[in-house]
């Protein structure tokens, strides 16, 4: 079968445990879709899942995901408070994470995530226009949102090999 990725919110659990987790994600179509996956999620996480549809001897058609995203949908306020409260990002407060999200956000994309990923990769020399901010916040910024993308490809990519979230911590 066919895999595909569906995105949403997980309103119900209706089992969690570290190697496995089953409920219902709640599309942003209002579609209520039942779902299993061999690592755990949270109750009201926003995600993307991978998999296929897949007929359940007991519990009927579910979607079973064999990959994970988690799915930030990026707003400006969101960013603000992840640029200004998180403890990786030393030397930024409030005024200066509203002072990078006004230069990143170019009405170009559905997600300012992607504005900002964007002005990162391409035109970080840009950030330095900003009072206070060195090449090293640069870097530091860069880094550290590139990883947090990157770990999730990677989980995604391991779950495939129908590994638990328990052992790709490990």
């Amino acid at each position: 079968m066919q895999s595909r990725m569906i995105q949403g919110q997980i309103t119900r659990l209706y089992y969690a445990s570290e190697d496995f987790c089953a409920g219902i994600l709640e599309t942003d179509k209002g579609q209520n879709i039942k779902f299993s996956i061999k690592f755990p999620v949270s109750l009201d996480e926003r995600c993307k899942l991978k998999g296929s549809f897949k007929r359940h001897a007991k519990y009927g058609w579910q979607f079973e995901a064999i990959g994970y995203e988690m799915d930030f949908p990026v707003d400006r306020e969101g960013l603000i408070r992840f640029l200004s409260e998180s403890d990786s990002f030393k030397g930024i407060g409030r005024k200066r994470a509203e002072d990078i999200v006004n230069i990143c956000d170019s009405g170009n994309h559905d997600s300012l995530g992607d504005d900002f990923e964007e002005l990162l990769i391409k035109e970080p020399e840009r950030l330095l226009n900003i009072k206070g901010i060195t090449p090293k916040i640069v870097e530091t910024l860069r880094k550290e949102w590139m990883e947090t993308r990157d770990v999730n490809t990677a989980i995604t990519v391991l779950a495939g090999y129908d590994l638990t979230m328990n052992q790709i911590s490990k």
